[in-house]
């Protein structure tokens, strides 16, 4: 078995690894079940999106660690 450094590491790195696909399935699933071009949002979509934005601007960016 590993050292524990080591395997908190490789934790630390797959946490992020799984944090940055979850952006990239709501990003995708935004595209095929968003709205099309010819909708627009109401305010409280708009006010949704923008406290989205506020939380991933307040959150400390992630330090990333190379495992080899």
């Amino acid at each position: 078995m590993p050292p524990a450094k080591q395997l908190y590491a490789e934790n630390l790195a797959l946490k992020e690894e799984v944090a940055q696909l979850k952006v990239q399935i709501d990003w995708l699933k935004k595209r095929l079940f968003g709205p099309g071009q010819g909708e627009k949002l109401d305010r409280a979509q708009l006010l949704l999106k923008l406290e989205e934005l506020e939380k991933l601007a307040a959150r400390p960016p992630a330090s990333t660690q190379t495992i080899a």
